[in-house]
């Protein structure tokens, strides 16, 4: 058990996936789970099946990705692992990732394979792919966002945006925005393309019929100014 890491899992009518991924990363972290307001059966589930270093947290309603600052905030370790409720964790993730992080004293580690981003995502869709344990892969820099899908973070100021549209159900461009605030504390982003996890690529949010994707790049250029994609990526 790492006393210095927090896994923090949000969950949106994920339960499928989370049994097993939680189970998993209880057995290496204390685990938080906030829940988006779920409509699956995920918190009867947690009622059932109690496990030992979870801590479950049902909201009141769905805060899109600004809740994971509900998860954050209740972090009282150095380093929280995020990671969403539709990814499996790869057992031996965090060690890999945070002898990244002592070694290069950055703000976060997270996975992606920089030859397939654009054409299959991040993570793969395919269970039997999928990493059964973590496996030692190359470090990159590069990108415009921090990693908080699937990703080792250090505990520091930094927070997903709070306000509309973020804190609604939608995705795109968070990432984007809590690497702003990392860098404006001196702190880089890195990635690995290890491990490949299995992900279900927001199974929960392929019905909304408005991603928000347009109001949350107005509301990034209001304060940080004009957005570029940078698809430039080095190896360390």
């Amino acid at each position: 058990m790492d006393n210095k890491v927090t896994g923090i899992m949000l969950v949106w009518n994920n339960l499928n996936t989370l049994r097993q991924s939680v189970k998993r990363m209880a057995k290496e972290m204390k685990v938080i789970v906030i829940d988006n307001d779920s409509k699956d059966g995920t918190g009867l589930w947690f009622a059932d099946h109690p496990i030992e270093n979870v801590e479950y947290v049902k909201l009141e309603r769905n805060f899109g990705v600004s809740a994971k600052n509900f998860g954050i905030d209740m972090c009282k370790t150095p380093y929280f692992f995020l990671i969403d409720g539709d990814s499996l964790y790869v057992p031996g993730t965090i060690e890999e990732y945070k002898k990244v992080m002592d070694r290069e004293d950055c703000g976060c580690v997270g996975h992606c394979i920089p030859e397939t981003r654009f054409k299959e995502g991040i993570g793969t869709s395919d269970y039997n792919k999928a990493d059964k344990t973590m496996t030692k892969g190359d470090l990159y820099t590069g990108y415009k966002q921090a990693w908080g899908g699937y990703g080792l973070f250090r505990k520091c100021k930094a927070r997903f945006p709070f306000d509309p549209p973020f804190n609604e159900p939608g995705w795109g461009i968070e990432d984007s925005w809590y690497l702003m605030e990392m860098n404006e504390l001196g702190l880089k982003a890195y990635f690995m393309n290890t491990p490949l996890y299995y992900h279900e690529h927001h199974s929960s949010l392929k019905h909304l019929k408005e991603t928000r994707e347009k109001e949350r790049m107005a509301a990034f250029e209001k304060r940080w100014g004009k957005w570029t994609p940078d698809t430039s990526y080095k190896k360390i």
